[in-house]
C-alpha cells in the first residue's frame, strides 16, 4: 500500500490536497483510540511532503511548503497560541479552543510536536489550579498517555495527570468561563486542592488550605460553599464563625435548591455550630423533606 493509498487520493503535488486528506485521516484515526492507524496516517503524509519537497514542483503549487528553516517559527507560533490560550481567562476554559489548537499541532513533524508538548507540560505543571477538563483534553490530544510506558520519571508525571485529569470537579467549564481570570484562581486555587484533601482525609491539609488568604476570596455559590462547608467539617481547628455564615446562608436563600443528602450535611454543620435556632431551622426543612436528621440521636 503506497502513501497515497493511506491517504487516500491520488499522486499529487500539490500541499493543500495532501494537508486535508491528512487532517481527515486523524480525525478518524484518533492517536488514543487508534494509535496504529494514526501512526500509518502520519507516516504517510511525512512521506508525501518529503516526495512533495523533493520534486521538481512550481513554487504556487507546493503552497510555499515550509522549509527547515522557517520550521522553527511555525513551532514557536504555536507555541505563543498556547500561551495565548492559557492566558486568556474564558478560551482557556473552552475545550473545542484547546482541540483546534492541538489539530494544528499534528500537521508538524513528530519533533517539533514533541516540543511543543514538552512546553505546555512545563505551562501546565505551573498552573496546577487548572481543572481536570482541560488537563483531559491537553492529555488526549497531545498524547500523554504515552509517559506511562517512559522512564520511571514520565512514568511518575503521567501517574500525576491521570489522576489529576480524572478527578471530579463541582463547577463546570460554562460557570468558569463567565469568571474573571483572578476570580478562577482564587476559586480552583482553593476548590481543587481542598476537594483532593477532603477525598483523600487529610485533615491537616485542610486546615493549611483554610489558613491560607486566598479562602477569604472564595466565590458565594452552592456547590463551592458545600465543598467549603465539608472542610470545615472535616477539620478539626474549624472557624466557628464561618461555620454560622454558611450554615445561615444555606437556611435562607439556597433553602429550596438543596437536596436531602445536602441538608444532611448542613445539619451536621449546624449540631458543630451549637446554636439552637439554627439547628431548629435545618430540622424543619429536612422534616419537611421527610428526612430523620442524623443527628437526633444526640437529644
Amino acid at each position: 500500500m503506497t502513501m497515497w493509498d493511506v491517504l487516500g487520493i491520488e499522486e499529487t503535488k500539490d500541499e493543500s490536497v495532501i494537508k486535508k486528506a491528512y487532517r481527515k485521516l486523524i480525525r478518524i484515526h484518533h492517536p488514543e483510540d487508534d494509535p496504529d492507524g494514526f501512526q500509518r496516517a502520519r507516516q504517510a503524509y511525512e512521506d508525501a511532503l518529503r516526495y512533495l519537497s523533493s520534486a521538481d514542483v512550481p513554487d504556487e503549487v507546493k503552497n510555499d511548503a515550509v522549509p527547515a528553516a522557517s520550521e522553527s517559527q511555525t513551532q514557536s507560533a504555536e507555541v505563543i497560541q498556547f500561551d495565548e490560550i492559557l492566558a486568556d481567562a474564558e478560551k482557556r476554559m473552552t475545550v473545542d479552543v484547546w482541540r483546534q489548537w492541538a489539530e494544528s499541532i499534528m500537521l508538524l513533524p513528530i519533533d517539533q510536536q514533541e516540543d511543543i508538548s514538552k512546553h505546555a507540560l512545563r505551562a501546565v505543571m505551573g498552573n496546577r489550579w487548572l481543572p481536570p477538563a482541560v488537563i483531559q483534553t491537553l492529555w488526549e490530544s497531545l498524547g500523554w498517555e504515552s509517559f506511562h510506558r517512559g522512564t520511571d520519571e514520565l512514568q511518575e508525571v503521567g501517574e500525576f495527570l491521570d489522576d489529576w485529569r480524572t478527578q471530579p470537579f463541582i463547577l463546570s467549564l460554562e460557570e468558569l468561563q463567565a469568571l474573571s481570570q483572578a476570580e478562577q484562581r482564587a476559586i480552583l486555587g482553593f476548590l481543587r486542592p481542598q476537594e483532593i484533601a477532603l477525598s483523600i482525609g487529610q485533615p491537616e491539609a485542610i486546615e493549611y488550605l483554610f489558613s491560607q488568604h486566598i479562602v477569604a476570596a472564595y466565590i458565594p455559590r452552592k456547590e463551592t460553599e458545600l465543598v467549603l462547608l465539608k472542610s470545615l467539617i472535616a477539620s478539626r481547628n474549624r472557624s466557628r464563625a464561618v461555620l454560622i455564615e454558611l450554615v445561615e446562608r444555606f437556611c435562607g436563600n439556597m433553602a429550596s435548591s438543596l437536596t436531602t443528602e445536602q441538608w444532611s450535611l448542613v445539619a451536621d454543620a449546624a449540631l458543630l455550630c451549637q446554636r439552637e435556632e439554627l439547628i431548629d431551622v435545618v430540622s424543619e426543612k429536612l422534616l419537611e423533606q421527610k428526612a430523620i436528621p442524623r443527628w437526633q440521636i444526640f437529644f
